[in-house]
Order: structure tokens, then C-alpha cells, then sequence
């Protein structure tokens, strides 16, 4: 039973998956294809001319250097885990709170189920949709290597997919945790998007506000790393504090009348 609400959802989501799939895929393949043109030109003297907060935010001009430098910077600093967040926040908002208004939830809570079970098919529902859409970062961004004959490491592609898909993940699992709380839609939906707003605003403020140190690290993009090494603690990072969010998720949502 667990198995099939799990294939249904995603079969009821299969084209919004693929389309959210295509929308991730034409970012990367269109942002860094456009690389030999802001290699040869003088825009990385007026990125490096910014105050040291817009850095931050735009970039350096160093990323302008090499491609590995553009596709972290370019691809995978803001655009790509922009996407996955809106995207996994959409996702699980639709998953849970959007089912129970429809009365879907409600429904599903009287079949012979138990909670923890039909939460678990959501989540991994969730999950999975963010990670195939994910892959058309993966994807895109060598099919414009392959169109500018350039080269940059699978391995670090991969690992920057993984960040990606992460930070999107636990931004999500916000939104999974406020509905099993709260389990209203525009107080989820609120909340969730002043979070990472906040958060984003707390890391790049932190640069030249210093007095933000302490409260910045309850930022999620804190822990969002696109280096040009392997950073795994920022992956384990991740986990663990998505761990928390579906624990106290469970707590709640096992306990919390299910309305429409």
C-alpha cells in the first residue's frame, strides 16, 4: 500500500517532474554555455570593483576565470539552488498541506495505513522528485561543456548537484515540518519563504556586518558550499539537520487532527 502511494504520487506528478527537470537542465546547459564570451571580456574587473556584501551576492570576478570558477559560481552560487529551493518548497507544500485543503489527506488517513507510513510516502515522494529534477543540472552543464569544448570534473559536477539538491531538500523539510505543525497553508507557505529569505539575507550581509556571525549560522546557506574541493561535512552538515526536521515532522504530524 505504502509502494503504490508512493508510484502514485510521483505518476501524478510525472510531467510536472519532467518539465521542473527541463526548467533545471536549460539553466545549466544556458548559463554555462555563454562562458567563452565572459572569458574574453573585461567583466570580471567590474564584478572585482563591487563592494566586498555584492561579491557576495553577484560573484567575484575570479569565477570568470576558468570554467570550473563560472560553473560554481554562475551555475551552482545562486541559480541552481534558487531553483531546487522554490521547487522543493512547491513540492512538499503540494505534498501536504495542499492535499489536506483538497481533503485528499484526510481521505488517505482512513485507509488501513498508518501515519508514519503515509508520511514517508510523501517525503520520499518529495525527495525523489527534487533529485530527478536535480539531475538535469548533472546533465545540462556537460551538454554545454560538450558544445564549448570545454572540460571540468564529473565528479565535482556531481558533488555541486549534490549541494544543490541538499540545500533545496532541507529548505523543503521546512515546509514539511511547519504543515505537520501547523497545517495552514498560507501560515506554511509564509513562513517557509520568510526563512530562506532571511537566511539568504543573514550570508550575505555577514560579509560586512560581523555583529551577524552567530545568528547568520541558523542560516541554511551557511552550510552551502561550492569550494573547488570535495566538502562532505557540508553534505553531513545537511543531514543532520534534516534529520531533526523530520523527526519533529513525525511527532507532529502523528498526533495533529488532519482537517480540510
Amino acid at each position: 500500500m505504502t509502494r503504490s502511494m508512493f508510484g502514485k504520487t510521483l505518476y501524478q506528478k510525472r510531467w510536472w517532474m519532467f518539465w521542473w527537470f527541463v526548467a533545471f537542465l536549460a539553466t545549466a546547459l544556458i548559463t554555462t554555455v555563454f562562458f567563452p564570451a565572459f572569458k574574453g571580456s573585461n567583466i570580471a574587473q567590474v564584478f572585482n570593483s563591487l563592494p566586498a556584501a555584492v561579491q557576495h551576492i553577484a560573484g567575484s570576478g575570479s569565477v570568470f576565470s576558468s570554467i570550473g570558477g563560472y560553473i560554481r559560481g554562475e551555475v551552482f552560487g545562486l541559480r541552481a539552488p534558487l531553483l531546487t529551493i522554490i521547487l522543493s518548497i512547491i513540492v512538499f507544500n503540494n505534498l501536504t498541506v495542499g492535499e489536506e485543503r483538497k481533503g485528499i489527506l484526510e481521505t488517505q488517513v482512513s485507509l488501513p495505513l498508518t501515519r508514519s507510513k503515509i508520511m514517508f510516502s510523501k517525503l520520499f515522494a518529495g525527495i525523489f522528485i527534487i533529485m530527478v529534477a536535480s539531475a538535469g543540472l548533472f546533465i545540462g552543464t556537460f551538454i554545454a561543456l560538450a558544445i564549448i569544448h570545454d572540460y571540468y570534473s564529473v565528479a565535482r559536477v556531481a558533488e555541486l548537484v549534490a549541494q544543490s539538491a541538499a540545500i533545496g531538500i532541507t529548505f523543503g523539510l521546512v515546509t514539511f515540518m511547519l504543515n505537520a505543525i501547523f497545517g495552514i497553508r498560507g501560515i506554511v507557505l509564509g513562513l517557509s519563504c520568510a526563512y530562506a529569505f532571511i537566511g539568504y539575507l543573514l550570508t550575505s550581509l555577514v560579509v560586512s556586518v560581523h555583529s551577524l556571525t552567530i545568528l547568520e549560522k541558523g542560516s541554511l546557506f551557511h552550510y552551502y558550499s561550492t569550494t573547488d574541493y570535495f566538502n562532505y561535512h557540508s553534505l553531513e552538515t545537511f543531514g543532520y539537520i534534516a534529520l531533526v526536521f523530520i523527526i519533529v515532522s513525525y511527532i507532529f504530524f502523528t498526533k495533529r487532527d488532519i482537517e480540510t
